[in-house]
């Protein structure tokens, strides 16, 4: 927006005029670290830059590297908070921008023509960054190409095959069949809008196959749900394909010299691969409208990203290495000028075109000078690293205990054969370790720490990735955080870095048990790393035993359905290591805690939704207009404020939900208001789910979705009522011991018991059926097939009786099967 100066006080009686960009839509207000660097460099102050955990994009998209944080003392405005950016690029040749975060305290007052600040008065002019983002509106040349490909870019609501080899899945077993998941009603209409969408597009059928995996819904990063096949136990039976990938050092090899770009992406592109006929009853999934299979290669499938990048290879290999590389599903088309670009292009077209491939033009950039790539940035001036690949150390804040010390350290000295003069850099650190040491943070200590760090994501350490050895990844978590590394060896034996990721825990997620953090930083991780990971042989080291076996068999929990989906199809091995041979990512976990903010880092497809989905637990076959028409009879009121804001009701698709809080342990989201029909429903299914556990289980439950006055009480008296739960669970009184009877002749007086269960005979019996006459200490044995008690009276009945006659006493325990009314 407009461009006002103010005056900034960085210091006691010191002030610095600088030129700031008022900027409505940033999220943050940043410094440059000149501006900063500058100011205590002239002024001999120590350094006063706080470590922030924030995450930032600039307005092309890329990620910004912010070196921390800084409390500015402003006149007459007090202190503001600034993120200090390495370098001001992004930001055009302002050195400040200010953004909404203190626009307020600032107590600017602006409009369309003009933004007042106390009594000065400024008028505002609409800025550009000199981002060309209508480049195909002002390219005629680029836009006459476009048009001669048209039909490349398909048309809305079809999606024809490729001509590229159909998918074979290479099966070994099966088939395998499970049953489908329970969904909530309100997910289901998600999943009847994608069902009618694959239908309407050919790439799925209903199907009749033996086979069947369940579905589950899986949150995008947009807020919109994302349709997952769970094809775990079938994965388990298939026959890995391990057709190469292409070597990344070799498509940055190829790109060097190159002065334009153009990124393309295929709409829905495994979507476009068809099945071989032979596998398509194999992909058949089921779910609440019955059994689908598909037509078209589905996401899950352990071989999809190797068949995938083997028809991309094959379409294009006459022009991969000359003027376009592919990994995976990222294609980008490179040349040294404009001129030989767009001819470039038109080559790369008619091959797709000839491939009967479609592109999504929405998500293709073309003519770009700068491209993100496989997590680096490319440019004309060469290949760069991501600032974020290296922000997690960056962003760690010194130590404030010699605890935190030794954590830092352990990290640091796993790689201490590649800093050099490790020890001499250390040493003003490791002093305050040592035995009647004081912890004193002293300049030379933070110099110390600072340089490590800097050591740390040098090109000494780092490590650029090889997609043809073994990947190694090492995740942990902590009560508010989560840390990882990616590293791989080197032609030494050595094991170096290639990217560090962390990120702060939500206050919902860290609520959390502590596997599930242990199983979200091992998803987060494979998410960030996706462009590494993805068909590609890895291991993952946690310092949490239980995450081995967490996805071995079948979860209720939705959070373990989705994560053990995407652990399926990157073909996760897990391994455990004891935390103390896990430093490295224990340190990332145990970032400082900053302050919490709405600011999610876009190239993180890993989001929770805690706060915004909808209920997790929904009883089968709710009549959603006789529930709002129920709501509104019942709750008038509050149906009233959830139409105002802020008043802890809010409605969603018609019907009325609460998001207070219904104990203060409970997490916050919105919960079904449920009105009196539906509640003997909701509770019986919810009792049922649970097992037909005690009212505790069955109302944490029922409070997963639903909120009602009175719920306890009402949930305690259905259960009271609960036939099976009266039958299984009455109290039988125990019968007093009486005196063993004495027998007086042959048969009078006989005991009887069961021995088992004991390995099965050939004719299929494992239990015995003891009889001895107390007066002559007579033992018979019968087989039984089971204990139940009629098969325990046909044995009595068809064998002992008609041999021995009837006893005038037969001893028995309180079994059940000594209960029936036989005896």
């Amino acid at each position: 927006m407009g461009r006002p100066g103010i005056l900034l006080n960085l210091g006691e009686n010191s002030t610095l005029q600088v030129t700031t960009l008022v900027d409505t839509g940033a999220s943050i207000s940043v410094l440059s670290e000149s501006l900063v660097q500058e100011y205590y460099t002239s002024r001999k102050l120590p350094p006063l830059i706080q470590a922030s955990t924030i995450t930032a994009q600039s307005a092309t998209g890329h990620s910004l590297c912010l070196l921390g944080q800084v409390d500015i003392q402003v006149p007459s405005v007090g202190l503001a908070t600034f993120q200090v950016i390495k370098g001001i690029k992004e930001t055009g040749s302002h050195q400040c921008i200010l953004g909404y975060d203190n626009l307020d305290k600032f107590g600017f007052t602006l409009d369309k023509k003009q933004l007042i600040w106390g009594d000065q008065v400024y008028p505002v002019q609409k800025y550009s960054l000199g981002i060309s983002l209508q480049i195909m509106e002002h390219d005629p040349e680029l836009e006459s190409l476009l048009n001669e490909f048209q039909s490349l870019f398909g048309e809305a609501g079809s999606l024809p095959a490729a001509r590229v080899p159909a998918m074979t899945m290479g099966i070994t077993g099966g088939p395998i069949h499970q049953r489908p998941y329970r969904t909530a009603l309100s997910k289901r209409e998600e999943i009847d809008k994608e069902l009618d969408a694959m239908l309407e597009l050919g790439v799925i059928r209903p199907s009749g196959s033996p086979w069947g995996s369940p579905i589950t819904i899986v949150p995008k990063k947009d807020g919109t749900l994302r349709f997952c096949i769970d094809y775990r136990r079938v994965n388990d039976i298939t026959v890995k394909d391990r057709y190469p990938l292409t070597y990344i050092q070799d498509i940055f090899d190829h790109l060097q010299g190159a002065t334009i770009f153009s990124t393309l992406d295929c709409r829905s592109g495994y979507w476009q691969v068809n099945m071989a006929e032979q596998d398509i009853p194999k992909t058949a999934f089921v779910c609440h409208r019955g059994q689908f299979e598909w037509l078209r290669m589905p996401f899950g499938l352990s071989n999809a990203p190797s068949h995938y990048q083997r028809c991309m290879n094959q379409v294009l290999a006459k022009h991969i290495g000359k003027r376009v590389m592919v990994f995976l599903d990222d294609i980008v088309v490179y040349s040294p000028d404009r001129k030989t670009h767009l001819k470039d292009l038109k080559l790369v077209f008619e091959e797709l075109r000839e491939a009967g491939l479609t592109l999504k033009r929405k998500k293709c950039h073309f003519l770009k000078e700068e491209v993100e790539l496989l997590g680096y940035i490319v440019s004309k001036q060469g290949i760069t690293a991501q600032p974020q690949k290296t922000q997690a150390i960056r962003a760690l804040a010194a130590p404030t205990s010699v605890s935190e010390i030794r954590s830092f350290m352990g990290m640091c000295s796993y790689y201490r054969q590649l800093v050099p003069n490790f020890a001499e850099k250390a040493e003003p650190i490791l002093a305050l370790t040592r035995k009647h040491a004081t912890f004193k943070w002293t300049a030379h200590c933070q110099a110390s720490f600072d340089q490590l760090k800097e050591d740390l994501c040098s090109t000494k350490v780092m490590a650029h990735p090889n997609p043809n050895k073994p990947y190694i990844v090492y995740t942990d978590a902590c009560d508010y955080a989560i840390g990882g590394i990616l590293c791989q060896e080197d032609d030494d034996g050595l094991e170096r870095p290639i990217q560090y990721i962390s990120a702060q825990l939500t206050s919902t997620q860290r609520k959390w048990a502590t596997i599930e953090k242990e199983a979200y930083a091992v998803g987060y991780a494979l998410n960030k790393l996706r462009c590494y990971l993805l068909g590609a042989e890895f291991v993952v080291y946690t310092d949490h035993k239980p995450l081995l076996s967490l996805f071995t068999k079948e979860m209720r929990n939705t959070k373990i359905q989705r994560w053990g989906i995407l652990f399926a199809e990157f073909g996760v091995k897990i391994r455990f290591r004891p935390g103390r041979n896990n430093v490295r990512a224990d340190m990332l976990s145990r970032i400082k805690e900053g302050t919490e903010l709405a600011l999610i880092d876009s190239s993180t497809e890993w989001v929770e939704l805690d706060m915004t989905s909808s209920p997790p637990v929904l009883a089968d076959d709710l009549d959603r207009e006789g529930l709002s028409a129920a709501q509104q009879e019942e709750y008038p009121e509050e149906w009233k404020s959830a139409l105002e804001p802020d008043t802890g009701y809010i409605l969603h698709k018609g019907l009325l939900y609460s998001i207070n809080k219904p104990t203060q342990w409970s997490a916050k989201f919105p919960r079904l208001i449920l009105p009196k029909e539906y509640r003997n429903k909701v509770i019986s299914a919810c009792h049922e789910e649970a097992a037909h556990a005690g009212l505790l289980k069955t109302m944490l439950k029922v409070q997963g979705g639903y909120v009602w006055p009175g719920m306890k009480r009402e949930i305690e008296r259905t259960l009271k009522q609960c036939p099976h739960c009266l039958v299984h669970n009455s109290r039988e009184e125990k019968v007093e011991m009486g005196e063993m009877p004495i027998a007086q002749s042959p048969g009078q007086v006989v005991s009887m018991d069961l021995i088992g269960p004991l390995v099965v005979s050939e004719q299929g019996n494992q239990y015995a059926l003891v009889m001895i006459d107390h007066w002559s200490g007579w033992i018979e044995v019968y087989p039984l097939a089971s204990k139940s008690n009629a098969a325990v009276w046909h044995k009595l009945r068809t064998e002992y009786f008609p041999r021995h006659g009837a006893c005038r006493v037969l001893i028995c325990d309180q079994g059940s099967e000594f209960k029936g009314k036989e005896f």
